[in-house]
């Protein structure tokens, strides 16, 4: 609706002139596609198909659009928009047609916020050859990138973490574009923060050292977060509990011991895995149309056999409700309800499925319109 006011003898005209409201049609992104994926340009100019077309809104994705293109390096981008309506369909069709120009590369590269020998040490994880092989090089003529400066952070914080500094912050300023030269410079500032000390007592991964080590790693997840907060402590416990458990030690405990110092963290882990176990039997009861031999090669824990003291923990023992009800779901019975229960005979671990089956659905009638080629009978057997 656009609105006319024209002066009159009597006051003012006020004119409503209706226009036919029109939907986006088709995006186009002439000379973008060669290096950026539609899908993520489409994205990035959010504009669905079949939203009412607005001139403004064509504005907003043209600004985006030439954001995006600068963050990615192409400073010499030049975005101009063309619309053309389909009045019989009401579409309007948006080409967005794009001059990448030459992608900008890295100039001065700096790290500021720590020690002057930690700075040039870090400086050498991003630029050296480790840094080049993850594709996380931030040396001087490479060429700028966004998926680079994310993997020059992630590198850097795995570098810190690797020293300690598992509370360490890292800041990538806005990036400082100097088109004389067409490079960009860029400052990380880092904060260390305090180191942290992670022990783990009272039980052995591996024989290994080495091994012993990976698997902590693997199994304590401020590793790999590179940070240290109460949720990421319980996950490393309840890991630490999965993992004995699975061991054969079902009894296992982990208690952890927290200290914070203004220049260290010490985390311990601390664990009582108790005596061994086998997991002697697994039955299920109430089961009257899903039997034994359906339901237990479903599930995730397994009785002892020869070669195995079998397998059992806490988190297996969810999986395997979770595994039973959705046999029973995909069966039909919507309501059902899993128990587990835990009988502790030791050294015999028995575990005992109560099941309550509930009704079941059934598809009483199926019928299909519009299937002038496929006869409900064929369509019944490609199922």
């Amino acid at each position: 609706v656009e609105l006319q006011v024209k002066p009159s003898a009597n006051g003012l005209e006020l004119n409503f002139v209706l226009e036919p409201a029109f939907y986006v049609g088709i995006i186009r992104f002439p000379g973008a596609t060669k290096v950026f994926s539609y899908t993520r340009l489409l994205q990035i100019v959010n504009m669905p198909d079949e939203e009412l077309y607005q001139k403004e809104h064509v504005s907003q994705a043209q600004s985006a659009l030439l954001k995006f293109l600068q963050n990615n390096g192409f400073y010499q981008a030049k975005v101009d928009s063309k619309t053309e309506l389909d009045d019989p369909h009401q579409l309007a069709s948006v080409s967005f047609n794009v001059e990448l120009g030459k992608r900008a590369r890295i100039g001065k590269v700096e790290i500021t916020g720590a020690s002057p020998a930690e700075n040039a040490k870090l400086l050498h994880a991003v630029q050296g050859i480790r840094a080049k092989l993850m594709r996380a090089a931030l040396k001087p003529g490479k060429t700028f990138t966004l998926e680079r400066q994310k993997a020059a952070i992630k590198q850097l914080k795995r570098q810190l973490s690797g020293q300690k500094y598992l509370q360490s912050r890292v800041n990538l300023a806005a990036p400082v574009y100097r088109a004389e030269t067409n490079r960009v410079d860029l400052n990380i500032n880092v904060t260390t923060g305090p180191k942290a000390e992670v022990q783990v007592t009272g039980a052995r991964f591996s024989l290994l050292p080495f091994a012993s080590g990976r698997i902590k790693r693997k199994l304590i997840p401020i590793y790999d977060e590179g940070t240290i907060d109460r949720d990421l402590v319980r996950e490393g416990q309840r890991n630490l509990v999965n993992f004995f458990q699975e061991k054969g030690y079902f009894d296992a405990q982990v208690k952890t011991d927290f200290k914070r110092t203004p220049d260290k963290i010490s985390l311990t882990y601390i664990i009582n895995k108790g005596a061994k176990h086998n997991m002697d039997d697994v039955s299920f009861e109430g089961n009257q149309n899903l039997s034994d031999g359906k339901l237990k090669p479903a599930i995730e824990i397994k009785q002892k056999h020869f070669l195995s003291r079998g397998k059992f923990s806490d988190k297996l023992l969810r999986k395997s409700v979770s595994d039973i009800e959705a046999l029973y779901h995909n069966a039909g019975f919507e309501e059902v309800q899993v128990h587990p229960e835990v009988l502790d005979r030791e050294p015999q671990v028995d575990v005992s499925f109560q099941i309550v089956e509930g009704p079941q659905t059934v598809v009483e009638n199926m019928e299909l319109k519009g299937n002038d080629t496929v006869v409900l009978l064929d369509f019944a057997l490609a199922q």
